[in-house]
């Protein structure tokens, strides 16, 4: 099971089948219906393969099938952008059933597919050749832009590198995208900003032209960082250190754990931090319940670990609540103005941590795969 939480709308895959709850208006999952107060999947299309993972932004997501199709909805720029005729394609709507995306050239989608608040990253592959891409929101968007491969590709940001160097994970927000990148036993921090350089070549080759490599004190490459951007600073945890970064190249120590860090996952206004042995700790703002702890009070400014909730597996945050995995079920806390907790009701605050409602699967499903 995988849970991923964005703004006000929270999903889960369970056996290969999206559920969802929350407020879609936006349409980032497509034409399934505005709201639910409940985990449901009647209104999501039957997709031709099981679902492996799914990545939200704010007004689109992007979803992978177990063989490797990868399938978007909502806000088309956010899916794929191109840099010609702007003006022509900047009233599009956006796409309200899921399309699949996937190139016809024979190249593969790796397990790695990424959406921050308005882009996405997804990395292909074919045999040793891997070819990394990233859209930005730029408003515009060609829908026959994955029609004919990649060799047909002029517009879109593209990266061709060796078996040697992968991507292994992204921090986003509304500015910038941080990567952390493996070459061979060794970890590099690299930064991209939000507009692409119309001067500057789109066929580019590692490092790439429009990425910055970070260069970091005290930051260990031969530990896998885990990273989060949060409240404009970088946030970087290597083995049980959590460390932060402002604007200068200085990492400093924000807390040690007594066991590894394996995420780090922020709402608009909190954080928490999961460690191996399956505690989570919490720091921020708890106005709504998100951090699952009432005697925390309104806003904690320290680290405390939640001892309402153990065995934690995987955690995700919204804007303002927040979802955990634990012994294989799905609890949420926070803010429930559009039923985003998926308690079936809707609330303002629900300030612990409590079993979510997964509404039974229909026979019918109301949308199509395009």
């Amino acid at each position: 099971m995988k849970i991923h939480a964005r703004n006000d709308l929270s999903t889960l895959i369970s056996d290969g089948q999206l559920y969802w709850a929350g407020d879609n208006r936006k349409y980032p999952l497509g034409n399934i219906g505005q709201q639910s107060t409940s985990f449901q999947t009647n209104s999501v299309p039957k997709f031709p393969a099981k679902l492996f993972s799914i990545a939200l932004g704010e007004e689109h997501s992007v979803v992978r099938s177990i063989n490797g199709h990868v399938y978007g909805a909502g806000k088309r720029s956010n899916i794929f952008s191109t840099q010609e005729h702007f003006a022509d394609h900047i009233r599009r709507e956006p796409l309200t059933d899921f399309h699949n995306i996937t190139t016809r050239s024979g190249y593969e989608v790796s397990p790695f597919t990424e959406c921050g608040p308005h882009q996405s990253v997804i990395i292909w592959q074919r045999g040793a050749e891997k070819v990394f891409s990233a859209a930005w929101g730029l408003d515009s968007y060609n829908v026959q832009l994955f029609d004919n491969g990649f060799d047909d590709i002029k517009t879109f940001q593209r990266l061709v590198f060796s078996d040697e160097v992968n991507i292994i994970s992204t921090a986003f927000n509304q500015e910038q995208i941080v990567y952390v990148i493996q070459v061979g036993t060794q970890y590099q921090l690299w930064s991209q900003n939000n507009y692409l350089d119309q001067a500057h070549s789109n066929e580019i080759t590692y490092p790439p032209g429009l990425m910055a490599k970070l260069q970091i004190e005290r930051f260990n490459p031969a530990i896998r960082p885990i990273i989060a951007l949060f409240s404009g600073k970088m946030l970087l945890a290597q083995n049980n250190e959590l460390f932060s970064l402002n604007s200068g190249t200085t990492l400093v120590r924000e807390k040690s754990f007594e066991h590894n860090i394996v995420a780090i996952e922020c709402g608009a206004e909190h954080l928490l931090v999961l460690l191996g042995n399956g505690s989570l700790y919490a720091k921020g703002c708890n106005q709504y319940g998100q951090l699952g702890a009432p005697e925390f009070g309104h806003e904690l400014a320290q680290f405390k670990k939640v001892d309402h909730i153990k065995d934690v597996t995987q955690v995700s945050c919204g804007r303002h609540h927040t979802l955990v995995l634990a012994n294989d079920i799905v609890y949420s806390a926070g803010k429930n103005h559009k039923g985003q907790l998926g308690l079936g009701r809707i609330s303002e605050r629900e300030t612990h941590f409590q079993e979510v409602s997964i509404a039974p699967i229909a026979p019918e499903k109301a949308c199509s795969i395009q």
